[in-house]
């Protein structure tokens, strides 16, 4: 639904609404994928994996590399709400998750475990020096031949079990729960959500359905930046600040509990056209349907008459 809603009304609307309901920094921890050292040598398109080999492209050309020397990458490609993705890129990751701890794996380390990934990131070196600061560069240390594969930027390394992935640039707001913690988003353009405090599934389905809602996605639009062709900046300082039902949401009111069972509900019949895409004209009806209850329990979360 459209508002006939001026700027400045938008706006005043969207000032009080932040001071009574609360806003999304209020639940949620936005946070930014993989930094690789260098895309163009770490990010692998992967073409098929037999046997525990991931055998794809990067932009330098063909790669073989070991599965277990990467992560899953999830890229803003064909992102669409609700609707789990596949997974095309990977990422060369030397680093290793030790308890609630994210550890450097050691050139030397990385070699014995990984010697095909390793005998590639060798193989660029000196491209890579070429292109980037290496490691040792920034962070001079005893032993450099032991440091220069690993990422300037560490961040945002440790495993998420449950998270929501939002694309940054789109049109309007988008909003899936991913649910292995294999799978990091990448830096350029994918961001992630984190429910602040004691999770639940309820949750995770409502943050994303109420991210997902058209109330949400008006709130948005007005603080994000704007882009070419229709498109808008939704990183971390403009998603933020957009107003979010904190009480309902921390309580799981029942509101929010139907609102996360709708979202799944979504999921599911995605899923199974995912599966048997001759089905899809089945299933349209009942997907528009929810996507309007979906919308219309957002408006009862915000206290929005959309009749008036």
């Amino acid at each position: 639904p459209t508002w006939n809603f001026s700027d400045l009304d938008l706006m005043y609307y969207r000032i009080r609404a932040s001071e009574v309901l609360g806003t999304l920094k209020d639940v949620c921890d936005i946070k930014v994928g993989l930094q690789v050292l260098y895309d163009k040598v770490y990010h692998i398109k992967h073409g098929r994996v037999l046997n525990g080999i991931i055998y794809g492209k990067s932009e330098i050309g063909d790669v073989s590399v070991e599965l277990e020397s990467c992560r899953k990458l999830l890229c803003n490609e064909n992102f669409y709400p609700f609707i789990k993705p596949e997974y095309s890129t990977y990422a060369i990751f030397p680093y290793e998750m030790c308890g609630a701890n994210v550890n450097k794996i050691l050139f030397t380390d990385f070699s014995d475990r990984y010697p095909l990934a390793a005998s590639y990131l060798l193989s660029q070196r000196s491209h890579l020096n070429d292109k980037v600061q290496l490691f040792p560069q920034k962070n001079p240390c005893d032993k450099p031949d032991d440091y220069w594969h690993l990422y300037t930027r560490e961040q945002n390394h440790k495993e998420y079990d449950y998270k929501v992935c939002i694309p940054m640039t789109t049109q309007y707001p988008q909003a899936t729960v991913i649910n292995d913690a294999t799978v990091y988003c990448d830096n350029a353009n994918m961001a992630f959500g984190v429910i602040k405090g004691e999770t639940s599934e309820v949750k995770l389905y409502a943050l994303a359905a109420i991210i997902n809602s058209s109330i949400f996605a008006v709130l948005a639009r007005s603080i994000a930046n704007p882009q070419q062709n229709g498109y808008y900046k939704f990183n971390k300082q403009f998603l933020s600040p957009v107003p979010f039902p904190k009480e309902k949401f921390l309580e799981e009111s029942d509101e929010i509990v139907e609102i996360a069972s709708i979202a799944k509900r979504i999921e599911s019949i995605y899923g199974e056209i995912s599966r048997d895409p001759a089905r899809k004209g089945n299933f349209l009806s009942a997907l528009n349907s929810l996507w309007l209850d979906l919308d219309n329990i957002a408006y009862r979360l915000y206290d929005v008459d959309i009749e008036s």
